[in-house]
């Protein structure tokens, strides 16, 4: 498997009970409706609530990059860089409560295409900005990757001459970029971007209520989304 920098030793002690752990945190509308759509409790919002009072700064009721290091414990690498970048979808350098519930429900529950889509967007480097019908993967990406993934390769001429390998695989209609669908094709012949995701998402699940919490609330929200006889199967 693959051996990734930023899960080592990174297991502190997350939410501890703070001062401010009694400290009432409303909820919006706007939060209240994406609670809804993550089919929370009440009892799970008011845990949620409470959790984000841990999670943001200190007195507010954003997350700042520095706090999203120290709470979850990550080092400060590219891509955790851009997994913040993608929470904050607002860019402005602070993840609101709205944002950090959005980011669970596109990516926190458990499936294979919204798996492989958060892998495509930490590998870009503008990934941030992702549009489906637009992105794509450029050679420099797959360089940056290679780099981070073969440390045993140390000239550069020799990560581009992988690199390039790889993206010739993935760039089907030979047109310089990959866009998601070429991106997806790939990873299911090869999984060695999507195990950078994978790794990320199950690690923020544990820390997140737990990894039976995700499976049991990707099972149900599946269930409620189908009608009819799809249902009973």
């Amino acid at each position: 498997g693959i051996k990734h920098s930023f899960l080592e030793n990174i297991l502190p002690s997350f939410l501890k009970k703070q001062d401010d752990e009694k400290t009432s945190l409303s909820i919006s509308a706007v939060e209240r409706s994406i609670m809804n759509d993550l089919l929370l409790s009440s009892r799970e919002r008011k845990t949620m609530a409470k959790k984000w009072i841990q999670i943001a700064d200190k007195g507010t009721r954003k997350m700042s990059y520095k706090q999203f290091l120290l709470v979850f414990g990550f080092r400060d690498e590219s891509w955790i860089r851009r997994l913040f970048d993608i929470m904050n979808h607002s860019l402005t350098g602070t993840v609101t409560l709205v944002e950090f519930l959005q980011f669970c429900i596109s990516y926190l529950i458990i499936d294979k295409n919204t798996t492989e889509e958060l892998s495509f967007r930490l590998l870009s480097r503008r990934g941030s900005t992702f549009v489906a019908k637009w992105s794509v993967l450029d050679l420099e990406d797959i360089v940056n990757f290679v780099s981070f993934r073969y440390r045993e390769i140390k000239k550069l001429s020799s990560k581009q001459k992988k690199a390039l390998k790889i993206f010739v695989a993935m760039d089907v209609d030979e047109d310089g970029g990959v866009d998601i669908r070429e991106f997806q094709g790939f990873c299911t012949k090869n999984p060695v971007f999507v195990a950078l995701s994978h790794k990320v998402q199950n690690y923020l699940r544990r820390r997140l209520f737990g990894l039976d919490f995700w499976v049991a609330k990707s099972r149900k929200l599946k269930y409620s989304k189908t009608s009819g006889l799809s249902a009973l199967t």
